[in-house]
C-alpha cells in the first residue's frame, strides 16, 4: 500500500510501523488508514487521525500542526496484541526525523487501553483482542 497524503500524520505512522521490523513482522503490510478490508488476516493494525491542532500567530497559521492519531491493533489472542502493541510504542514514541516526506518535530504517546471485540451478526472477521493506543505528531507543514 502507498499512502501519498501530503504533510499528513497517517503516511508517517505507516511509513514508521511498516519500516520496522519487529512489527512488520508481525503484521507484515496489514496497517491501514481508517478500516481494514473485511476478511483481513490478524493480527493487523488501523491508523486515523483522530484531530489537528494548528497554532496561530498573528499572520496566520505557524505551518507546524500537531495531529491526534489513534492506532487501533488487532491480534487473535491478549498475549499477541501486549507485543505488538510494545512493538507499535518503539517505533513510534519519541520518534523525531523525516519520513514520508514529512518533518516530525516530536512524537508523543498520549494514551494506551486494552479491549475486545466479538465478531457481529453476520460478520466474517474473527473477535479479536485490541489495544487502542493515541500519538500526538507535530509535523513541519508547507504553508
Amino acid at each position: 500500500m502507498s499512502l501519498e497524503v501530503i504533510e499528513s500524520a497517517i503516511p508517517v505512522v505507516y511509513a514508521r510501523l511498516t519500516g520496522d521490523a519487529t512489527v512488520s513482522g508481525m503484521v507484515a503490510a496489514r496497517v491501514f488508514p481508517v478500516f481494514a478490508p473485511t476478511g483481513t488476516a490478524l493480527p493487523l493494525i488501523v491508523t486515523q487521525i483522530n484531530g489537528v491542532d494548528r497554532d496561530q500567530s498573528l499572520t496566520g497559521p505557524v505551518g507546524r500542526p500537531t495531529m491526534t492519531v489513534a492506532v487501533t491493533l488487532y491480534a487473535t489472542t491478549y498475549n499477541e496484541v501486549r507485543k505488538l502493541a510494545r512493538a507499535v510504542r518503539r517505533a513510534l514514541d519519541g520518534f523525531t526525523g523525516t519520513v514520508a516526506g514529512a518533518t516530525v518535530q516530536r512524537t508523543t504517546m498520549t494514551s494506551e487501553s486494552d479491549g475486545f471485540e466479538p465478531p457481529g451478526d453476520g460478520e466474517t472477521m474473527p473477535s479479536a483482542y485490541t489495544v487502542s493506543q493515541a500519538y500526538e505528531l507535530r509535523i513541519v507543514e508547507t504553508i
